[in-house]
């Protein structure tokens, strides 16, 4: 008889909105909040749509559009009550808030060329299936990435990329954009807001949120 060493750490679809599909071994399930979330789930995005992942410890992965994620290990061991998630952005982005990790736990979030680990942080990570490009940017604390033989710790403040052969160099990210007259009454049909432009910016991001914490995004 074998001994059971670990029971599935606790992780649920918070929140979604738009086309979102969970998936595993190639069968849909049920789309409703609060849906437990296991090992091998797939959650995939679709245009104008969002997801966030809920577990332990106040930790989350945010999924915005056109993105697809997989998680890998979601476990808490009996012997040591240590997690050991494992969450991996196959496509797309996803935005992680970890939790505060203790003793022998493990949080990692990756793609399918590197690996961050944390140890309760919030940090973004991206992947381009095309260019095969994967990236890491650091909103609070610090992480470590890896990516073959090659491992950097990465601060707040600082993004990394990492390609096949390696990672690349850090590189400072660029202040979030302001918006110009952020609170003023909209009135129009369609709503209209207007940002300051940012030196060195190829695009700007944006979400739209139906509550103020931003969990209904």
């Amino acid at each position: 008889r074998r001994l059971r060493i670990h029971k599935p750490a606790i992780l649920s679809l918070e929140s979604f909105s738009g086309k979102v599909d969970l998936v595993i071994d190639r069968q849909k399930l049920s789309l409703k909040r609060g849906v437990a979330l296991r090992e091998g789930v797939e959650i995939t995005t679709g245009r104008n749509s969002f997801a966030r992942i809920a577990g332990d410890g106040n930790s989350s992965v945010a999924i915005p559009s056109n993105s697809r994620v997989r998680i890998v290990d979601a476990r808490r061991y009996l012997i040591n009550d240590q997690i050991d998630v494992q969450v991996r952005v196959l496509e797309g982005r996803g935005e992680v808030t970890a939790p505060k990790i203790r003793g022998d736990g493990r949080y990692r979030v990756g793609t399918p060329i590197a690996v961050t680990a944390v140890r309760g942080t919030e940090f973004r990570v991206g992947f381009v299936p095309g260019k095969d490009v994967s990236l890491t940017e650091v909103v609070e604390g610090n992480v470590v990435v890896a990516a073959g033989d090659e491992e950097q710790a990465t601060a707040a403040g600082f993004g990394l990329s990492a390609a096949k052969d390696g990672l690349g160099e850090q590189e400072r990210l660029l202040p979030a954009p302001q918006l110009i007259d952020a609170g003023k009454i909209q009135t129009e049909p369609l709503a209209n807001f207007n940002i300051e432009p940012v030196a060195g910016a190829a695009a700007y991001r944006t979400q739209l949120s139906t509550d103020a914490g931003f969990i209904d995004i």
